[in-house]
């Protein structure tokens, strides 16, 4: 049975700054402290490049509650009957 697949968003709900590093977590099953660990000492090594990575991120990420929001929204528009094809 195929897992389904999941979709990187960023969090606000339990988030410091953004919410990237807490989408990641969620998306690879980890800590968000371990991986907010592991971009500290990756920002420090690459003298700060993946701050801009970060802030590209943040820009281009969709919200996780605007984006479960939204499509919920659609599915009640989108979601009619037409009467006469359930005609007996």
């Amino acid at each position: 049975m195929a897992t389904p697949s999941k979709k990187l968003y960023k969090t606000k709900e339990g988030a410091s700054l953004g919410g990237v590093c807490k989408g990641i977590s969620e998306v690879y099953e980890l800590d968000v402290s371990v991986v907010r660990i592991l971009y500290v000492i990756i920002t420090v090594l690459f003298t700060g490049f993946p701050l801009i990575i970060y802030f590209i991120f943040y820009l281009i990420l969709p919200d996780k509650y605007e984006q479960k929001r939204n499509n919920n929204s659609n599915l009640s528009e989108d979601y009619t009957i037409n009467q006469d094809d359930y005609k007996y």
